[in-house]
This record gives structure tokens, sequence and C-alpha cells, in this order.
């Protein structure tokens, strides 16, 4: 074979990655933001089947996932402390860190739905502690312990329907 039909092969065999790559959108990860984050699809009613969380080289990553096809309705704030009260029974817990992460979620549970572990310990540099803060009428709530007061990136995923918190190291 010659040179340029090798050539030529060679194109016409990535010719279709090419173009799907650049007919395909790149998706934008949202960026670090340092307010109150809400979303979620109104008229959803979550059930949460698994909480995880990640260490990466920049930030940590707390992540709620649900049975349902869609999140729903979310709020997540930052706060200057890592003090929680807990749902129902109003009792105050401090978690590992100088600063803290609320996570809500109404209508929302996990009774029956979650059956993992009800408080995390990672340590990691930023997202030091995670426990579920409530779980009562309708409302499903987190606290996080994180080492410093730092701006989140918040998102949702779909199959499975999940929600993303990244907090910068």
């Amino acid at each position: 074979m010659t040179r340029s039909f090798t050539r030529l092969m060679a194109v016409l065999l990535l010719l279709p990655t090419v173009l799907v790559a650049l007919a395909r959108p790149a998706a934008a990860a949202p960026g670090f933001v340092c307010h109150t984050q809400e979303g979620g699809t109104k008229g959803v009613s979550g059930h949460v089947t698994r909480i995880r969380m990640a260490r990466h080289a920049t930030y940590d990553r707390f992540v709620v996932q649900f049975r349902e096809r869609r999140v729903p309705p979310f709020e997540v704030h930052r706060q200057r402390t890592s003090t929680f009260v807990m749902d129902a029974s109003g009792r105050v817990i401090h978690l590992l860190g100088h600063a803290g992460i609320g996570v809500r979620f109404e209508p929302a549970t996990g009774f029956g739905s979650y059956h993992g572990p009800r408080t995390f310990v990672p340590r990691f540099p930023q997202l030091r502690e995670a426990r579920e803060t409530g779980d009562f009428e309708a409302v499903y709530q987190w606290g996080l312990g994180v080492h410093r007061n730092s701006c989140i990136r918040v998102f949702t995923l779909n199959s499975p329907a999940r929600l993303i918190i990244d907090t910068r190291h």
C-alpha cells in the first residue's frame, strides 16, 4: 500500500469520531459560588437510596442519590459554624470542622429507602464529617462539617437522580 492510501484510510476511520465530537456541545460544569443554592423539580417527592462522598485533587464531593428520575426540591447553604440542630428532637450537635454546609430536601425521606450509615467521618481535606440531621415530616436534611467556609458547586445529574455538592480544598 502507498503512504497516501494509508493516510486516507486513517482519516476516513477517524472522521466519524471527529464529527461526533464537534457536533456534541461540551457540557459546562457549573462554577463554585459563595451563596445558597436551590433547585430540584417541584412536585417530585424524593426517596433517598444512597449517600456517598469522595476526595478529589482540588475539592471534596458529597452525593445524595434518589429512587426517582428527578431530584426533589433542595436548598444547600453554607454556614460559619459546624453546629447543627437535629430535626424533631432539637438536640444541638457539633460536627468536625470549623464551618458547615446544610443540605435540605422537601418533600423527601430516607425512611424505608436508605439503609446506609447516618454518619460519615471521612476526614478529607475539606469535608470532615457528614451526618443526617433530619428525616421528619417529609423534610430530609444532612449537615456537613467542613474545614473552612469555602465556596461550593451544586448540580444535579440523572440516571440515577443525584444531587452533587463539591466544596473546594
